[in-house]
């Protein structure tokens, strides 16, 4: 993940096997509208 402030590359490490997605595209109008923040989602590929 590029972090464009400092042009950094972040590892994202979890829990489970998935796909990242964009936190707009979780569904969740809490997330999605960022109300908790910044951030990513992970889609599992199990369950």
């Amino acid at each position: 993940m590029l972090n464009k402030t400092h042009n950094k590359i972040h590892e994202i490490k979890s829990p489970i096997n998935g796909k990242a997605i964009l936190i707009e595209e979780t569904g969740d109008s809490v997330f999605a509208d960022k109300i908790l923040g910044e951030g990513v989602a992970v889609m599992p590929d199990d369950g």
